[in-house]
């Protein structure tokens, strides 16, 4: 065997394995730097990705308040949750005006007062005149707040106190009102919730301070539509009667005594006399201003005649 035919084989098998083993030692250096970068790299995208997570920067889309239609259901005396019965009833406010002749005014006032408690109602106002002189007479002015149940038969208790002079009855439906308010105060108090679900969120501080500024707007809706809903509802369940007392003037002839009456009666026809005297000389004035007409005409009255009744 030829030793240069063998040692050829040898020797490029000898320079593939230096080759390989070279590489090797210079991959083992180099592929803990790799990993590491790697790893570093893939560990900043996940705090990247998880930061971003956590932090959402929503964009925040305020709405409006939304305003109620005319459907909807009335409230109770609280005025938020109203039943079916109250939203089928008419909501009626109703008031009255009442004049009284009364014999005693202090006593008539006294009589409504114990009216007014006895239908669980109130005297709001009381404005009570003196008699100033002996040819005046005293008078009062009254007003009543009684449950809308009552409200008849207090005008019945009312009409017995004295003579009625005049009395007046008004209604006014407020259904519809009452309604309409009620649905648009749901729907604010609705807004209300979702714009505190949205400031929850996180989001710029121009972000947050528009949203308080339309919850302050959205509340003071809320506060001033309760109120409207709470007046009109105090309307409808209480009455208001507004009563005038005045009293009685008795007329009683006094009989004057003899002499004053005499002297009655010689002023009486002494004025009479007067009177007559000065018609009989008015007349006088007058033919002694018509007299120079009067004998024009009689003149040629005359002259005609005679001029008719001369022979031919």
């Amino acid at each position: 065997m030829n030793p240069l035919a063998l040692s050829k084989p040898i020797a490029i098998t000898s320079a593939a394995v230096l080759i390989v083993f070279a590489l090797g030692i210079a991959g083992s250096t180099l592929l803990p730097r790799s990993t590491q970068a790697l790893s570093q790299n893939v560990e900043r995208v996940s705090i990247a990705k998880a930061i971003h997570v956590a932090v959402p920067q929503p964009k925040l889309k305020i709405a409006p308040p939304r305003m109620a239609s005319s459907a909807g259901v009335p409230v109770n005396q609280a005025a938020q949750n109203p039943s079916a019965s109250d939203a089928q009833a008419p909501q009626i406010a109703r008031t009255a005006t009442i004049s009284l002749y009364v014999k005693d005014v202090d006593k008539a006032i006294a009589a409504i007062n114990a009216l007014a408690r006895q239908k669980r109602g109130d005297v709001l106002s009381l404005d009570d005149q003196r008699a100033a002189d002996a040819n005046s007479h005293a008078s009062a002015q009254m007003q009543l707040r009684v449950p809308d149940g009552r409200f008849t038969d207090t005008l019945s208790g009312l009409g017995q106190t004295g003579v009625v002079r005049a009395q007046s009855i008004a209604a006014e439906d407020l259904s519809s009102q009452i309604v309409d308010n009620s649905a648009r105060l749901r729907n604010l108090r609705r807004t209300e919730g979702d714009i505190l679900k949205i400031m929850d969120r996180s989001g710029s501080v121009g972000q947050v301070l528009e949203a308080e500024n339309q919850l302050t707007q959205v509340r003071e809706h809320i506060e001033t539509t309760d109120a409207e809903v709470k007046s009109m509802l105090y309307r409808v369940h209480y009455s208001t009667i507004d009563v005038t007392l005045e009293a009685e003037v008795a007329s009683v002839p006094s009989a004057p005594a003899g002499l004053a009456q005499l002297a009655t009666a010689w002023a009486s026809a002494t004025h009479e006399v007067v009177q007559f005297s000065l018609g009989i000389l008015a007349s006088l004035i007058w033919i002694l201003a018509f007299a120079p007409f009067v004998a024009a005409v009689v003149v040629i009255g005359f002259l005609v005649r005679r001029v008719l009744l001369r022979p031919a």
